[in-house]
């Protein structure tokens, strides 16, 4: 029964984009699959033992180890199919002579029909019509098989198919989902810095202790910004949701100039006439390669890839599917938190892309300078810190990981956040130990913040405050460091024109964008999807305004086109807890002046990209519900 199961799981491994997770839950799984055999053979031989055996999983079901194992909510489901297991198992046991049906056929069948329902029943009956299921039946119809012809199937499925996937991955290691590029011809000068751009996504300045912080939530890159780089205090993203503010840091861009502006469920590509960093930099010869986490949106679709020679966007071992999970064996055995419990690839196997990439820039092209844009994702919610960093700063843990309370998100998010700076300062070694980080620009940043229930609001969507907007930026220059701090505003469309500037390809005082920079950050809604009532009710809001925000002298604005205004003195108060009183006049000049914006900047008519449900489903398990 576990060997069937075991081969759903290689399956659907091998076509996620991420086989290198078969070899991740291999010992876990192999170790199930010899208790399963003990299993079967005492129940092949007592079948009365079904008897004993369901009292007792409905008792060990209740203990607080067995429920975390399936993140609590998912316990009564998991009983009653654990029980419609049983007791298949043991009539197959008693009647398997009688139908001569053989207890190795019937494993397998029962073994992964019962991994196909566990995912069937949290993700609805579309699952059967999905990819697994033809896997499903095919492992069915195996069970039908004469003895010797089931040996041969069950040889080619059980080793050939796995080394096989195993061996591809063992070959090319990194290779994405789209092809790579020719490098590009002619190469640049070897004496050309490089350059590594960090995007953590969904990182709010002030949760760092560089920033004010009162956690140690990033040791590495507090002791980065302290001995290396500059620290801007002042960064602010373009946009508080992930395309378009991506789209600006690679072009230099507000998000009306590039044109990517609109949310789902119709996403807008950067526009045709756009050049981004990437192919500013290979059109003189540098590599260029980007290992993206948050593969949904940073994608070939929208424009991202323009300039990448290599882009990786593999969504990795999506079993976080749609509405629920799809089990893995090996999460039956404790480790739902290192594998299947989320839709992207984690920050080691980001960093360890990353690397290989770069070593295989070094093999075919060791003199070549090189642009690394690297996306991790771990501080995204849904939050499942990893051990140790689970423990990290309390021993207080969520009831409901999946949803938990808004209390405890910030405590998660700190935890998800210290094992994400862990990973960033193995990239740092890494570059060191090959020799390149000090000819190396490296600039680390954030796409946008998060709300962690400040104001009621959840996650990054419907607001421009300070925590969703206000990001971290340091950057490091390839020869001695300037100024180690610098209070300047600055726009997530500078990061573009900071870094070619500290590449010697920008002079000073040189700007990509036309709109100044007294422009923060734009928001614009889009079509009514079922969870925005809720969610209005609950901030007492109209979330499907457009709205902007900008500095006039040392006050921060927020228009809303539902005719709102809010003013802040954001050094007085950075956490915008007392909105500034302004006069009748004042928020008529501020309307006017968004209302100018707008009218200035409608949206795009060009092409509008309809996402398929699948992916949709893929941004929900995100915890994108029309936010990015």
């Amino acid at each position: 029964m576990v060997c069937g199961w075991f081969l759903l799981d290689v399956f659907l491994l091998s076509i996620s984009g991420e086989p290198a997770l078969v070899l991740d839950v291999l010992p876990t799984s192999l170790a199930m699959i010899g208790i399963g055999a003990l299993l079967g053979t005492l129940l092949a031989r007592y079948p009365r033992l079904v008897l004993v055996g369901v009292p007792l999983l409905l008792v060990v079901s209740k203990l607080p180890a067995f429920t975390d194992v399936f993140l609590a909510e998912t316990q009564v489901w998991l009983i009653r199919m654990a029980v419609l297991c049983w007791a298949a198992i043991a009539a197959v046991s008693l009647l398997r002579c009688r139908l001569g049906f053989g207890g190795l056929r019937a494993g397998l069948c029962l073994g992964t029909l019962a991994a196909l329902l566990l995912s069937t029943y949290r993700l609805g009956s579309q699952y059967l019509v999905w990819v697994p299921g033809t896997a499903a039946g095919a492992c069915f119809l195996l069970g039908f098989l004469p003895g010797p012809a089931l040996r041969r199937a069950l040889t080619v499925l059980v080793l050939v198919f796995p080394l096989g996937v195993i061996a591809s991955f063992i070959a090319s290691p990194h290779r994405p989902m789209r092809p790579d590029l020719e490098p590009p011809t002619p190469a640049a000068p070897a004496e050309a810095p490089n350059l590594v751009l960090i995007i953590v996504d969904t990182l709010r300045a002030d949760h760092l202790a560089s920033y004010g912080y009162e956690r140690v939530t990033t040791p590495g890159l507090d002791a980065f910004a302290r001995d290396e780089a500059t620290l801007y205090t002042q960064a602010r993203s373009t946009s508080s949701y992930t395309l378009s503010s991506h789209a600006s840091l690679l072009t230099g861009l507000q998000s009306v100039e590039h044109g990517s502006t609109h949310p789902r469920p119709r996403e807008r590509p950067i526009r045709a006439g756009v050049t981004t960093l990437a192919e500013r930099l290979r059109a003189i010869g540098y590599r260029t390669g980007f290992v993206v986490a948050n593969g949904l949106y940073l994608c070939p679709e929208f424009g991202l890839d323009r300039g990448f020679e290599h882009f990786d966007n593999r969504l990795g071992g999506r079993t976080y599917h749609g509405r629920g999970f799809y089990l893995l064996m090996a999460q039956l055995a404790g480790r739902h938190l290192e594998v299947g419990c989320s839709g992207h690839r984690n920050a080691r196997r980001i960093t360890d892309l990353a690397l290989g990439w770069l070593d295989s820039v070094r093999e075919t092209s060791p003199a070549a300078p090189f642009f690394l844009a690297v996306n991790y994702l771990d501080v995204h919610g849904p939050y499942f810190p990893i051990a140790p960093y689970d423990k990290a700063f309390s021993d207080e843990q969520p009831h409901e990981p999946l949803t938990p309370d808004l209390g405890v998100v910030p405590l998660l998010y700190d935890r998800e956040l210290l094992y994400t700076d862990a990973q960033i300062t193995r990239l740092f070694d890494g570059l060191k130990a090959r020799g390149a980080f000090d000819h190396t620009v490296v600039v680390v940043t954030s796409d946008h913040g998060e709300a962690l229930g400040e104001r009621g609001y959840p996650e990054h969507c419907w607001t421009l405050y300070e925590n969703v907007v206000h990001v971290p930026l340091m950057v490091k220059p390839a020869g001695p460091r300037g100024k180690p701090v610098e209070d300047r505003r600055v726009s997530g469309a500078e990061v573009h024109d900071i870094a070619l500037r500290e590449l010697g390809l920008l002079g000073e005082g040189a700007h990509t964008s036309k709109l100044g920079t007294d422009l923060i950050a734009e928001w614009y809604g889009d079509e009514l999807t079922d969870w925005i009532p809720e969610w209005a009710d609950r901030v007492d809001a109209d979330l499907l305004t457009d709205v902007m925000a900008y500095f006039d002298g040392p006050r921060k604005f927020i228009v809303r086109s539902d005719g709102t205004v809010e003013a802040f003195d954001i050094e007085a108060d950075p956490q915008e807890r007392s909105p500034l009183p302004l006069s009748d006049e004042e928020r008529a000049a501020a309307l006017a002046r968004a209302r100018r914006f707008w009218q200035d900047h409608p949206p795009d008519p060009h092409e509008k990209i309809d996402l398929d449900e699948e992916v949709l489903e893929g941004m929900q398990a995100l915890g994108y519900a029309g936010d990015s």
